[in-house]
């Protein structure tokens, strides 16, 4: 998941199929906020914050067979089965000096603090506390996750299929039908694979071929992420946590930005070749243009963030940028109303510095945040202006 500087971030897992999930929502004010729910499929359920309309007060999330009183005023929250991963986002803003953003930052950090996650069990009237705790040790992800995470992928292959063979027939994995039926043809195929594998560690031919199918699933991967639409002048839009059989999508959204939100609440185009089709590079300079009136059509915020093309890191530079947007103060629009964005490693000049978005020497790209995407962002009728190589 690439960082993210528009917002800070509360996250952990929470299973309501034992019983409700309570969560105390401060008053954050003009903040926005929000509170998403991902079940064990990566599909995001409809959430709570602060673009839909929801409210200070308390929420109760409950499985979906849970039945029962909830406390007076809990707005109840229903999801699928099994546990779900909550990511809390909270909204920061830059400001002319770093110590105005310094401030912003911590008021944002205070706000999320007011969050609070208690099982039903656990609370009485009027006993939810208005902070919560500090913790040092982070919730564990599942064990299948870990094993992913450190790195088995790549040096035990049939060893993370099983546990994700395993992990897709845990009953709080929602499967539709199509889902049902890869999951019984993989579950035949690793079966024989495992089988043959272990009877002979020397299989020279099982392994050769299973590691060709990783580097072919990564190919496929890298092609969905980098590879626009006719038109889209290099942006790449995939819509987030309403999957159905786009098992593509999925498994990009997976590697390059899980959990991101559904496209109702954000969307997150991201490039990586400018108008020639050239991977972007910080030895060469470019620009972003937008026309009069023709910045990202969105109801909250919209920023675009530079990312290491190694990393997908943000990239250190002189002057502390890491995004550009509406709220970066001091951008300069030309007598004609358009905006010219600066993307490169060195600076633009003293009087172009206030549109700089610096980059790293190598490779790097770029991913546009769009909060709140009004219709024509949402029907593909706004395009997004194409990174052209300066002259």
């Amino acid at each position: 998941m690439r960082p993210n500087n528009d917002t800070i971030y509360g996250a952990g897992y929470i299973d309501p199929s034992a019983e409700p999930i309570l969560i105390r929502v401060p008053d954050a004010g003009t903040r926005f906020w929000s509170i998403q729910f991902a079940d064990p499929w990566t599909n995001i359920a409809p959430g709570i914050g602060s673009r839909s309309g929801s409210k200070p007060g308390l929420y109760a999330v409950v499985g979906p067979n849970w039945k029962g009183k909830l406390p007076d005023g809990a707005t109840e929250v229903r999801l699928g089965q099994g546990h779900h991963q909550i990511v809390l986002r909270v909204g920061y803003s830059s400001f002319a000096n770093q110590a105005e953003t310094d401030a912003d930052l911590q008021k944002a950090v205070a706000t999320l603090h007011g969050f609070v996650v208690m099982p039903l069990s656990k609370y009485s009237a009027g006993s939810m506390p208005e902070r919560a705790p500090d913790s040092k040790d982070a919730p564990q992800p599942p064990t299948s996750l870990r094993a992913i995470t450190a790195g088995l992928a790549e040096s035990r292959l049939l060893t993370v299929m099983a546990l994700m063979r395993e992990a897709m027939k845990d009953p709080s994995t929602p499967l539709d039908n199509d889902d049902r039926v890869l999951l019984a043809r993989f579950d035949q195929l690793l079966t024989k694979a495992l089988t043959e594998f272990e009877s002979s560690q020397s299989d020279q031919v099982t392994a050769a071929a299973m590691t060709r199918g990783l580097l072919d699933a990564r190919r496929l991967i890298d092609e969905r992420v980098r590879t626009s639409k006719r038109g889209d002048n290099g942006w790449v839009t995939i819509q987030a946590g309403e999957w159905g059989n786009k098992y593509l999508d999925r498994a990009a959204i997976a590697d390059y930005a899980i959990y991101a939100n559904r496209a109702a609440s954000s969307l997150y185009p991201e490039i990586h070749v400018d108008n020639i089709g050239d991977p972007l590079n910080g030895s060469e300079r470019y620009t972003l243009r937008f026309e009069k009136g023709q910045l990202p059509p969105v109801s909250d915020f919209w920023s675009i963030t530079m990312y290491r093309g190694d990393t997908l890191t943000l990239a250190e530079n002189p002057i502390n940028r890491y995004s550009i947007g509406d709220r970066t103060p001091g951008l300069k629009f030309a007598d004609d109303g358009s905006l010219t964005i600066y993307i490169q490693k060195d600076s633009p000049g003293k009087d172009k510095e206030s549109n700089w978005l610096p980059s790293p020497a190598g490779e790097f790209n770029l991913m546009c945040r769009e909060y709140g995407p009004k219709q024509a962002l949402m029907d593909g009728q706004y395009k997004l202006p194409p990174v052209k190589r300066a002259e």
